[in-house]
Protein backbone atom coordinates (compact mmCIF):
# COMPACT_ATOMS: atom_id res chain seq x y z
CA UNK A 1 0.00 0.00 0.00
CA UNK A 2 0.97 3.84 -0.53
CA UNK A 3 1.68 6.02 2.65
CA UNK A 4 -1.26 7.66 4.18
CA UNK A 5 -3.40 10.14 2.39
CA UNK A 6 -3.60 13.21 4.42
CA UNK A 7 -7.27 13.89 6.34
CA UNK A 8 -9.50 12.11 3.60
CA UNK A 9 -11.81 14.43 1.15
CA UNK A 10 -14.56 12.86 3.22
CA UNK A 11 -14.37 13.13 6.96
CA UNK A 12 -16.44 15.78 8.22
CA UNK A 13 -18.21 16.33 11.50
CA UNK A 14 -21.44 17.35 12.87
CA UNK A 15 -22.49 19.31 15.82
CA UNK A 16 -26.38 21.19 16.39
CA UNK A 17 -29.46 19.63 17.06
CA UNK A 18 -28.38 18.05 20.70
CA UNK A 19 -24.96 16.96 19.02
CA UNK A 20 -22.71 18.71 20.91
CA UNK A 21 -19.26 19.38 20.20
CA UNK A 22 -17.83 17.50 22.58
CA UNK A 23 -19.82 14.53 21.45
CA UNK A 24 -20.29 14.79 17.92
CA UNK A 25 -21.06 12.65 14.90
CA UNK A 26 -17.88 11.89 12.73
CA UNK A 27 -18.87 10.66 8.96
CA UNK A 28 -16.24 8.89 6.97
CA UNK A 29 -16.60 8.27 3.54
CA UNK A 30 -14.07 5.34 2.70
CA UNK A 31 -12.69 3.05 -0.25
CA UNK A 32 -13.86 -0.47 0.24
CA UNK A 33 -10.60 -1.78 -0.12
CA UNK A 34 -8.51 0.54 1.70
CA UNK A 35 -6.90 -0.36 5.51
CA UNK A 36 -6.25 1.57 8.71
CA UNK A 37 -2.64 1.94 6.68
CA UNK A 38 -4.22 4.29 4.17
CA UNK A 39 -5.28 7.16 6.86
CA UNK A 40 -3.58 9.47 9.03
CA UNK A 41 -3.79 7.65 12.60
CA UNK A 42 -5.72 10.96 14.22
CA UNK A 43 -8.62 9.99 11.51
CA UNK A 44 -8.35 6.24 12.53
CA UNK A 45 -8.47 7.17 16.53
CA UNK A 46 -10.78 9.52 16.15
CA UNK A 47 -12.99 6.99 14.62
CA UNK A 48 -11.63 4.31 17.74
CA UNK A 49 -12.70 6.64 20.41
CA UNK A 50 -16.17 7.40 19.32
CA UNK A 51 -19.13 5.69 21.76
CA UNK A 52 -21.13 3.96 18.42
CA UNK A 53 -20.08 2.71 14.93
CA UNK A 54 -22.48 3.00 12.50
CA UNK A 55 -21.53 1.09 9.16
CA UNK A 56 -23.20 -0.05 6.15
CA UNK A 57 -23.99 -3.90 7.22
CA UNK A 58 -22.59 -5.70 10.20
CA UNK A 59 -21.92 -8.58 8.88
CA UNK A 60 -19.35 -7.30 6.81
CA UNK A 61 -16.19 -9.62 8.73
CA UNK A 62 -18.57 -12.40 8.63
CA UNK A 63 -17.70 -13.79 4.82
CA UNK A 64 -19.11 -17.45 5.88
CA UNK A 65 -22.85 -15.91 6.79
CA UNK A 66 -22.74 -13.09 3.70
CA UNK A 67 -21.66 -16.57 1.00
CA UNK A 68 -24.78 -18.27 2.75
CA UNK A 69 -27.63 -15.15 2.43
CA UNK A 70 -25.73 -14.55 -0.99
CA UNK A 71 -26.25 -18.43 -1.89
CA UNK A 72 -30.14 -17.75 -0.90
CA UNK A 73 -30.32 -14.37 -2.85
CA UNK A 74 -29.59 -16.21 -6.04
CA UNK A 75 -31.23 -19.23 -5.31
CA UNK A 76 -34.30 -16.98 -5.02
CA UNK A 77 -33.59 -14.92 -8.49
CA UNK A 78 -33.08 -17.70 -10.20
CA UNK A 79 -36.32 -19.30 -9.40
CA UNK A 80 -37.87 -15.89 -10.31
CA UNK A 81 -35.98 -15.48 -13.99
CA UNK A 82 -36.52 -18.90 -15.04
CA UNK A 83 -40.88 -18.62 -13.62
CA UNK A 84 -40.02 -15.32 -15.76
CA UNK A 85 -42.11 -14.29 -12.76
CA UNK A 86 -42.58 -10.76 -14.14
CA UNK A 87 -44.80 -9.15 -11.86
CA UNK A 88 -42.42 -9.76 -8.65
CA UNK A 89 -39.65 -8.63 -11.13
CA UNK A 90 -41.75 -5.34 -12.27
CA UNK A 91 -42.22 -4.83 -7.98
CA UNK A 92 -38.66 -4.69 -7.65
CA UNK A 93 -38.02 -2.63 -9.88
CA UNK A 94 -40.55 -0.40 -8.85
CA UNK A 95 -38.01 0.13 -5.50
CA UNK A 96 -35.64 1.28 -7.82
CA UNK A 97 -37.03 4.01 -9.51
CA UNK A 98 -38.37 2.55 -12.53
CA UNK A 99 -42.09 3.51 -13.19
CA UNK A 100 -45.11 4.23 -15.23
CA UNK A 101 -44.13 3.79 -19.24
CA UNK A 102 -40.81 3.46 -18.98
CA UNK A 103 -40.86 0.33 -16.47
CA UNK A 104 -43.61 -1.34 -19.06
CA UNK A 105 -41.33 -1.01 -21.65
CA UNK A 106 -38.61 -2.17 -19.80
CA UNK A 107 -40.35 -5.33 -18.88
CA UNK A 108 -41.79 -6.40 -21.87
CA UNK A 109 -38.38 -6.25 -23.01
CA UNK A 110 -36.77 -8.23 -20.26
CA UNK A 111 -39.70 -11.02 -20.80
CA UNK A 112 -38.43 -11.08 -23.86
CA UNK A 113 -34.81 -12.07 -22.97
CA UNK A 114 -36.04 -13.91 -19.98
CA UNK A 115 -37.06 -16.66 -22.63
CA UNK A 116 -33.52 -16.80 -24.44
CA UNK A 117 -31.56 -16.82 -20.82
CA UNK A 118 -33.72 -19.60 -19.78
CA UNK A 119 -33.06 -21.92 -22.66
CA UNK A 120 -29.49 -20.57 -22.40
CA UNK A 121 -28.83 -22.02 -19.06
CA UNK A 122 -29.65 -25.31 -19.96
CA UNK A 123 -27.06 -25.80 -22.58
CA UNK A 124 -24.06 -23.11 -21.81
CA UNK A 125 -22.21 -25.18 -18.90
CA UNK A 126 -22.00 -28.11 -21.84
CA UNK A 127 -19.14 -26.16 -23.09
CA UNK A 128 -17.02 -26.12 -20.23
CA UNK A 129 -14.12 -28.05 -19.91
CA UNK A 130 -14.23 -30.87 -16.90
CA UNK A 131 -11.72 -28.93 -15.20
CA UNK A 132 -13.36 -25.67 -15.29
CA UNK A 133 -16.79 -26.98 -14.39
CA UNK A 134 -15.06 -28.32 -11.06
CA UNK A 135 -13.27 -25.21 -10.21
CA UNK A 136 -16.70 -23.44 -10.84
CA UNK A 137 -18.34 -26.13 -8.64
CA UNK A 138 -15.69 -25.64 -5.60
CA UNK A 139 -16.83 -22.17 -5.52
CA UNK A 140 -20.34 -22.06 -6.08
CA UNK A 141 -20.19 -25.18 -2.92
CA UNK A 142 -19.08 -22.45 -0.68
CA UNK A 143 -22.79 -20.52 -1.53
CA UNK A 144 -24.92 -23.98 -1.33
CA UNK A 145 -25.40 -23.40 -5.08
CA UNK A 146 -25.12 -25.91 -7.60
CA UNK A 147 -23.82 -25.31 -11.62
CA UNK A 148 -26.58 -27.33 -12.67
CA UNK A 149 -29.52 -25.33 -14.40
CA UNK A 150 -27.71 -21.69 -12.91
CA UNK A 151 -27.15 -18.94 -15.82
CA UNK A 152 -24.11 -17.91 -16.34
CA UNK A 153 -24.97 -14.41 -15.34
CA UNK A 154 -25.50 -16.07 -11.95
CA UNK A 155 -22.12 -17.79 -12.07
CA UNK A 156 -20.22 -14.85 -13.01
CA UNK A 157 -21.66 -12.50 -10.27
CA UNK A 158 -21.09 -15.50 -7.44
CA UNK A 159 -17.50 -16.12 -8.85
CA UNK A 160 -17.19 -11.88 -8.63
CA UNK A 161 -18.44 -11.88 -5.19
CA UNK A 162 -16.34 -14.86 -4.09
CA UNK A 163 -13.08 -12.87 -5.57
CA UNK A 164 -13.86 -9.83 -2.90
CA UNK A 165 -14.58 -12.16 0.05
CA UNK A 166 -10.71 -13.88 -0.93
CA UNK A 167 -9.42 -10.39 -1.00
CA UNK A 168 -10.96 -9.64 2.37
CA UNK A 169 -10.39 -12.98 4.21
CA UNK A 170 -6.16 -11.70 3.13
CA UNK A 171 -6.37 -8.17 4.02
CA UNK A 172 -8.62 -7.02 6.97
CA UNK A 173 -10.10 -3.91 5.29
CA UNK A 174 -10.69 -0.27 7.52
CA UNK A 175 -14.34 -1.12 8.22
CA UNK A 176 -13.36 -4.57 9.30
CA UNK A 177 -10.78 -3.32 11.78
CA UNK A 178 -13.20 -0.71 12.84
CA UNK A 179 -15.98 -4.00 13.76
CA UNK A 180 -13.32 -5.75 15.37
CA UNK A 181 -12.43 -2.61 17.24
CA UNK A 182 -15.37 -1.98 18.60
CA UNK A 183 -16.50 -5.36 19.70
CA UNK A 184 -13.10 -6.06 21.49
CA UNK A 185 -14.16 -2.79 23.62
CA UNK A 186 -17.37 -3.63 23.85
CA UNK A 187 -18.65 -0.57 22.74
CA UNK A 188 -22.26 -0.33 20.38
CA UNK A 189 -21.79 -1.39 16.80
CA UNK A 190 -24.62 -0.87 14.79
CA UNK A 191 -26.00 -1.12 10.68
CA UNK A 192 -27.65 1.51 8.23
CA UNK A 193 -29.59 -1.46 6.11
CA UNK A 194 -29.93 -5.13 6.21
CA UNK A 195 -27.59 -6.88 4.00
CA UNK A 196 -29.68 -9.78 2.06
CA UNK A 197 -32.34 -6.68 1.11
CA UNK A 198 -29.04 -5.02 -0.37
CA UNK A 199 -27.99 -8.26 -1.95
CA UNK A 200 -31.27 -8.95 -3.71
CA UNK A 201 -31.65 -4.72 -4.94
CA UNK A 202 -28.08 -5.23 -6.00
CA UNK A 203 -28.43 -8.15 -8.09
CA UNK A 204 -31.29 -7.14 -9.78
CA UNK A 205 -30.39 -3.78 -10.20
CA UNK A 206 -27.18 -5.42 -12.20
CA UNK A 207 -29.47 -7.87 -14.56
CA UNK A 208 -31.58 -5.63 -15.35
CA UNK A 209 -28.95 -3.16 -16.39
CA UNK A 210 -27.29 -5.80 -18.17
CA UNK A 211 -30.80 -7.05 -19.58
CA UNK A 212 -31.44 -3.39 -20.50
CA UNK A 213 -27.98 -2.73 -22.52
CA UNK A 214 -29.17 -6.16 -24.53
CA UNK A 215 -26.15 -8.11 -23.30
CA UNK A 216 -26.64 -11.78 -24.36
CA UNK A 217 -26.45 -14.57 -22.32
CA UNK A 218 -22.92 -15.89 -24.26
CA UNK A 219 -21.07 -12.10 -22.43
CA UNK A 220 -22.30 -13.11 -19.17
CA UNK A 221 -20.44 -16.53 -20.11
CA UNK A 222 -17.19 -14.36 -21.08
CA UNK A 223 -17.25 -12.54 -17.99
CA UNK A 224 -17.67 -15.32 -16.08
CA UNK A 225 -15.08 -17.08 -17.73
CA UNK A 226 -12.50 -13.98 -16.99
CA UNK A 227 -13.46 -13.70 -13.34
CA UNK A 228 -12.77 -17.41 -13.11
CA UNK A 229 -9.23 -16.62 -14.58
CA UNK A 230 -8.77 -13.88 -11.96
CA UNK A 231 -9.70 -15.90 -9.28
CA UNK A 232 -6.71 -18.09 -10.42
CA UNK A 233 -4.18 -14.98 -10.37
CA UNK A 234 -3.44 -14.36 -6.62
CA UNK A 235 -1.07 -11.70 -8.09
CA UNK A 236 -3.63 -9.94 -10.05
CA UNK A 237 -5.84 -10.67 -6.85
CA UNK A 238 -3.53 -8.65 -4.73
CA UNK A 239 -2.70 -6.11 -6.86
CA UNK A 240 -5.44 -3.54 -7.08
CA UNK A 241 -5.18 -0.53 -9.00
CA UNK A 242 -4.30 1.48 -5.83
CA UNK A 243 -2.90 4.48 -7.30
CA UNK A 244 -5.96 5.22 -9.77
CA UNK A 245 -8.50 4.46 -7.19
CA UNK A 246 -6.66 6.82 -4.59
CA UNK A 247 -6.82 9.82 -7.16
CA UNK A 248 -10.40 9.18 -8.10
CA UNK A 249 -11.27 9.19 -4.57
CA UNK A 250 -9.37 12.51 -3.89
CA UNK A 251 -11.11 14.20 -7.27
CA UNK A 252 -14.14 13.05 -6.79
CA UNK A 253 -13.75 14.57 -2.86
CA UNK A 254 -12.90 17.80 -4.52
CA UNK A 255 -15.59 17.82 -6.55
CA UNK A 256 -13.98 17.61 -9.54
CA UNK A 257 -16.05 14.00 -10.34
CA UNK A 258 -19.84 14.11 -9.92
CA UNK A 259 -21.17 11.07 -8.44
CA UNK A 260 -24.01 9.91 -10.29
CA UNK A 261 -26.57 7.96 -8.55
CA UNK A 262 -27.85 4.47 -10.14
CA UNK A 263 -31.10 3.66 -8.99
CA UNK A 264 -29.92 0.92 -6.69
CA UNK A 265 -27.35 3.84 -4.74
CA UNK A 266 -30.61 5.93 -5.02
CA UNK A 267 -32.78 3.16 -3.37
CA UNK A 268 -29.83 2.51 -0.57
CA UNK A 269 -29.27 5.92 0.11
CA UNK A 270 -32.67 7.35 1.05
CA UNK A 271 -33.65 3.93 3.30
CA UNK A 272 -30.96 5.27 5.32
CA UNK A 273 -32.37 8.77 6.18
CA UNK A 274 -34.98 7.28 8.51
CA UNK A 275 -32.03 5.57 10.34
CA UNK A 276 -29.84 8.65 10.27
CA UNK A 277 -32.24 10.90 11.67
CA UNK A 278 -32.92 8.56 14.34
CA UNK A 279 -29.61 8.49 15.26
CA UNK A 280 -29.14 12.24 15.63
CA UNK A 281 -32.49 12.24 18.04
CA UNK A 282 -31.05 9.57 19.68
CA UNK A 283 -28.12 11.40 20.28
CA UNK A 284 -29.71 14.28 21.71
CA UNK A 285 -31.65 12.15 24.52
CA UNK A 286 -28.68 10.44 25.00
CA UNK A 287 -25.01 12.43 23.96
CA UNK A 288 -22.95 9.81 22.43
CA UNK A 289 -20.05 10.59 20.55
CA UNK A 290 -21.05 8.60 16.67
CA UNK A 291 -18.82 7.46 13.88
CA UNK A 292 -20.61 6.66 10.62
CA UNK A 293 -18.24 4.76 8.29
CA UNK A 294 -19.72 4.14 4.85
CA UNK A 295 -18.50 3.96 1.00
CA UNK A 296 -17.23 7.49 -0.13
CA UNK A 297 -20.09 7.63 -2.85
CA UNK A 298 -22.61 7.35 -0.24
CA UNK A 299 -21.24 10.63 1.53
CA UNK A 300 -21.22 12.94 -1.50
CA UNK A 301 -23.62 11.66 -3.93
CA UNK A 302 -26.45 13.54 -4.58
CA UNK A 303 -28.73 11.91 -2.24
CA UNK A 304 -26.08 10.91 -0.11
CA UNK A 305 -25.56 11.52 3.39
CA UNK A 306 -24.30 15.28 3.43
CA UNK A 307 -27.12 16.41 1.41
CA UNK A 308 -29.62 14.82 3.64
CA UNK A 309 -28.18 16.51 6.42
CA UNK A 310 -27.58 19.48 5.02
CA UNK A 311 -31.38 19.97 4.88
CA UNK A 312 -31.90 19.19 8.44
CA UNK A 313 -32.09 23.32 10.11
CA UNK A 314 -29.52 23.64 12.88
CA UNK A 315 -26.78 20.96 12.03
CA UNK A 316 -23.46 22.28 11.72
CA UNK A 317 -20.91 19.97 8.76
CA UNK A 318 -17.13 20.80 9.33
CA UNK A 319 -15.05 19.30 6.76
CA UNK A 320 -12.23 18.20 8.73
Amino acid sequence: MSTPIGNPPFFCRVTGLGISPEQPFYILGVMHHQTELDYPPQVVETIKNCDVLVVEQLLLNDLDTLRRLDGEVTSLLQLKFRNRDIEWLGSQMQKLGYSGENLQTNLSFIESKLTEFQSDSESWSLSLTAEKKDKIQTILKKYGLSLEGLHPFFVAATIAQEKRFCFQERVTTIEISFLKHFAKTGRLSQELEDFTNVSLIIMINTFVNYTLNSVCPVDYEEKMNARLELMESQTQLDTLPYEYLQDYYHRLGKGEIISEDSPATIYRNTQWYTKLGDLIFQNAANPRSTAIVVGAGHVVAPTGILNFLRQMAGLTIEKL
